[in-house]
């Protein structure tokens, strides 16, 4: 399901954006450990990751995970319980343009996650046709696109944000 993708960090999930950010921050991985196979929780939340087979990089500053189609960071799915009609993702990203892949996936979160099932949200950088999608689904799926040029996301660290917001679409 999920292809290549070389370094990310700092992913930031935020819920109900109606309040302060931090009071409705759900997660934040800054992935600044550079040694170990947990990513920390910085949202004081206890969200901590397990991270499963990802080599440490360097990143955009100090260090990021470097991921391929086995890697990725296990979250509790209790981190994603507080999620209902509003949602952000934040996070840095690196694509060297040799590893610049059709359908793949960078971020994504399952309420069901032992079965990829009940998608809260993901997350694809760039699906088929050079296209950028984020899906939400729980009340009020939707799904946002826009078309890129490989040149626009490739050999450089780029900040993606992807939000959603139920009430108002």
């Amino acid at each position: 399901m999920f292809q290549r993708i070389a370094c990310l960090m700092a992913v930031v999930v935020l819920a109900g954006l109606a309040g302060s950010a931090s009071a409705d921050l759900v997660g934040a991985w800054s992935f600044d450990e550079g040694s170990g196979d947990v990513a920390a929780d910085g949202s004081g939340n206890g969200h901590d990751g397990t991270i499963i087979n990802a080599t440490w990089e360097v990143g955009q500053l100090g260090s990021a995970l470097g991921l391929d189609g086995s890697a990725y960071v296990d979250v509790p799915a209790a981190a994603w319980a507080t999620i209902s009609s509003q949602v952000t993702v934040a996070f840095w990203l690196y694509i060297p343009a040799a590893d610049l892949v059709q359908s793949n996936g960078v971020v994504a979160a399952f309420s069901d996650p032992a079965n990829n099932e009940a998608r809260v949200f993901s997350c694809h950088l760039p699906w088929g046709g050079n296209t950028v999608y984020y899906d939400t689904s729980g009340p009020g799926y939707d799904r946002t696109s826009k078309a890129i040029a490989a040149d626009e996301v490739v050999d450089a660290w780029n900040h993606w944000a992807f939000t959603k917001n139920s009430d108002t679409g």
